[in-house]
């Protein structure tokens, strides 16, 4: 039966918002590697940068520019302009409305400073690094002044370059206000035939109008109040015209009725002949006052060319200060540490997640939703080696000192929750499964072992680790049959491979087997029936098998067992690996429902 591993671990969709904390936790828990980086990387970025600060000293220069008129900002041009939708017409180059880059760029461009930089052997964009504008005036605020830097490594060299950029900018606001004053010029010359054209026909159109009907007006507005149709004249006249009969009046008499049929037609809707003359007369006015401002512009505009006006002033000179700028080592330090600190993050979160591995027990938590069953301590890999069978464990265990003291007490609270399942659920037969190999994992099923066949209930400890029978060395078991004979040979008996432990008479141990070479018979049918008969005489059945990844047996061991405990290191199993493990003994049908926690390095 394959179970479905999506139970055990906890769902994506839990961990997709951002957890701070522990995020925190992860750094904090490579706090040591976190200073490495951060040291090794401040000072390579900031000695080198303190370095070629001092070396290559820098001499700034400035002046400042007036580039606006500070007394009629908004000039009469500029509000027609803008009430014409002649925004191109501005007179100058100016900062205002958010145009400060725009500006900047232009006056660092090569149309501006190509041939300056030439002239002292310098590429445009090399002079123009060397310049910086901002804003002028009170806070650096006035959008109507300009402040200019020049920072160079030869202050001589920077006064002569100083003074051609103040003169290069002046230079390039005149070529560029003439020729926007030429432009619009040109634009009025174009558009006011076009007014003149439409006042026009409008007065075309109004006289038709009054050749038809009599305008009253009123109103402080003078404004047209009401219309006479000129009908009764009109049909006087075409009388008139009839009753000479000749060819060229009769014309005439014929253009007269038909003016007498528009007028009829027309006067049905008397409401929209007033609104149409008003109309006319506004739009008369209105073009007449554009054609007028049109002349007056144009006057302006010429006036301006005629005098080849200068738009921007100096009002501070260049002036290139002799001393070196001295090296802002605060601002040089919190650059390098902001860099440095990146740098380390980075490091830092491209390691967590290559390493892939838990944190802590918190982290093992998270991660897995499965009951845990305890915590064990850390062991060294001495104390562990030095335990080779079942005296030197009882010696180590009396010794008050040892740290076998405080493991006990943990594999103590393991058994607790062992035994609530046993009764809870009825389980009897227990697995403990981990990832790599390990002498610890043996310690433990023996210590459980111990533990519990000391409250008087029958325990049997079966090795299934076939590559490395370490219970048979442990409880000098070398030369017994066990479980693999068994399996072979029909003829011997269940009572045949089970012996007693030198512990106490409740615990009863199956070694491995001395013919070693019938591992695959582990997942016979007659190993599923020994099991059932232990059953019966056992209330805890612990199987010591070999480690998920290193032999095809662990996951049999799964099977054969009532409950799988993962054993999960905090040391240095990867997520990965975990995840592969218990999708290996899922498949095989393990029930894997608890997992057991070990501060300790499991390779």
């Amino acid at each position: 039966m394959t179970v479905n591993i999506k139970g055990i671990f906890r769902n994506k969709d839990d961990e997709e918002s951002i957890d701070f904390e522990s995020i925190f936790k992860h750094l904090i828990s490579q706090k040591k590697i976190s200073i490495f980086i951060f040291l090794i990387s401040f000072f390579t970025i900031f000695i080198p940068l303190a370095l070629k600060k001092n070396k290559d000293l820098l001499f700034q220069g400035e002046f400042e520019l007036l580039i606006q008129d500070p007394i009629a900002l908004q000039s009469p041009t500029s509000k027609f302009s803008s009430n014409i939708s002649l925004a191109g017409l501005s007179s100058s180059l100016s900062p205002s409305e958010g145009n400060l880059n725009t500006l900047k760029t232009y006056l660092k461009s090569n149309e501006v400073l190509g041939e300056l930089a030439s002239k002292f052997g310098y590429k445009t964009k090399e002079l123009a690094s060397f310049i910086e504008i901002t804003l002028g005036g009170e806070n650096k605020q006035a959008e109507g002044i300009l402040n200019v830097y020049l920072e160079i490594d030869n202050a001589l060299k920077g006064e002569v370059i100083l003074n051609g950029l103040s003169k290069t900018f002046i230079s390039a606001s005149t070529k560029y206000n003439l020729e926007k004053l030429k432009d619009g010029l040109k634009f009025i010359n174009s558009e006011k035939p076009n007014f003149e054209r439409k006042v026009e026909l409008l007065q075309k159109e109004f006289y038709k109008f009054e050749e038809k009907y009599k305008i009253i007006r009123g109103g402080k507005d003078n404004t047209i109040i009401n219309i006479i149709k000129k009908d009764n004249s009109l049909k006087d006249k075409i009388k008139d015209l009839e009753d000479n009969g000749n060819a060229l009046n009769l014309q005439k008499a014929g253009i007269l009725k038909k003016r007498l049929l528009e007028i009829e037609g027309e006067f049905k809707k008397p409401t929209e002949i007033l609104n149409r003359l008003n109309s006319i007369e506004k739009e008369i006015v209105q073009y007449s006052i554009a054609i007028k401002r049109f002349i007056s512009l144009s006057e302006t505009y010429r006036l301006e060319i005629a005098q080849n006006t200068i738009p921007w002033r100096i009002i501070s000179p260049p002036l290139m200060n002799k001393s070196p700028k001295k090296v802002e080592y605060l601002k040089l330090f919190t650059l390098s540490s902001f860099a440095s600190g990146f740098v380390t993050l980075s490091i830092l979160f491209s390691y967590i997640k290559l390493k892939n591995r838990f944190r802590d027990e918190a982290d093992i938590k998270n991660f897995i939703n499965i009951p845990c069953l305890g915590s064990l301590p850390i062991l060294s890999k001495n104390e562990i080696s030095e335990i080779k069978n079942i005296k030197d464990l009882n010696n180590s265990l009396e010794d008050k000192k040892s740290n076998f003291v405080v493991f006990q007490k943990s594999i103590e609270e393991y058994c607790i929750g062992i035994k609530n399942l046993n009764e809870s659920k009825n389980f009897k037969t227990f697995f403990l499964a981990s990832p790599f190999s390990q002498e610890v994992k043996t310690l433990v099923n023996v210590l459980s072992s111990k533990i519990l066949s000391s409250t008087n209930e029958r325990v049997i400890l079966i090795d299934t680790n076939f590559g490395s029978p370490i219970l048979d060395k442990f409880f000098n078991l070398n030369s017994s049959i066990g479980v693999l004979d068994y399996l072979a040979n029909e003829k011997i008996q269940i009572s045949q491979i089970i012996n007693k432990s030198n512990i106490n008479n409740y615990l009863d141990i199956i070694s491995s087997g001395q013919d070693l070479s019938n591992k695959m018979l582990l997942g016979s049918l007659r190993m599923k029936e020994l099991i059932e008969n232990l059953k019966n005489n056992y209330q805890y059945i612990f199987i010591n098998g070999s480690s998920i990844n290193n032999s095809p047996q662990s996951v049999i061991n799964g099977n054969l067992s009532d409950l799988t405990t993962i054993l999960i290191s905090t040391n240095n199993l990867k997520k990965s690996d975990l995840v592969k493990s218990v999708d290996k003994l899922s498949k095989a049908g393990s029930n894997i429902d608890a997992y057991l926690i070990i501060n300790q390095d499991l390779k």
